[in-house]
């Protein structure tokens, strides 16, 4: 792959795209948090603590 941008701009620059791309990659394979919790995604806040803390004191 031939460099674009010579000398140390360019790095920087897919430096910084990389770790950018990186966190979002991540994110994605986490999963989804509802159905972690085991609620539906309309639930209420009160539904999403009281599985939220049941999921604590199961870990």
């Amino acid at each position: 792959m031939q460099w674009k941008y010579k000398g140390w701009k360019g790095r920087w620059l897919w430096a910084v795209l990389v770790l950018t791309l990186c966190p979002l990659l991540v994110a994605q394979k986490i999963g989804d948090p509802y159905k972690i919790l085991g609620i539906h995604p309309k639930a209420k806040l009160p539904e999403i603590r009281k599985a939220y803390k049941q999921l604590a004191k199961e870990w």
